[in-house]
């Protein structure tokens, strides 16, 4: 995911990228679920400043109480306030 965020975001002016099963982003047993795989790969990337532009992260999930825990997720996991801010929704 890393080496895509790094190819794609510093080629063209805008990136998106769509999980379109995201389910509630973590695992029963705690393991990180592609949602904070895809976040973690964004926030923590070492050329993050040389990309053209924000990433725009979609994360897709039908199940009303999967889709809560993921909205609130990040802010349990991200590594700082102002990362956390920038990547969750506003509704």
């Amino acid at each position: 995911m890393k080496v895509w965020f790094a190819k794609l975001a510093q080629t063209y002016p805008q990136v998106a990228v769509v999980d379109g099963f995201a389910s509630a982003g973590r695992h029963r047993d705690g393991r990180a679920g592609s949602p904070l795989i895809i976040l973690n790969a964004y926030l923590d990337h070492a050329y993050r400043q040389r990309f053209k532009a924000p990433a725009h992260l979609v994360f897709v999930e039908s199940d009303r109480l999967f889709a809560r825990h993921l909205c609130w997720e990040p802010w349990h996991w991200a590594t700082s306030a102002s990362d956390a801010n920038a990547a969750l929704p506003t509704a």
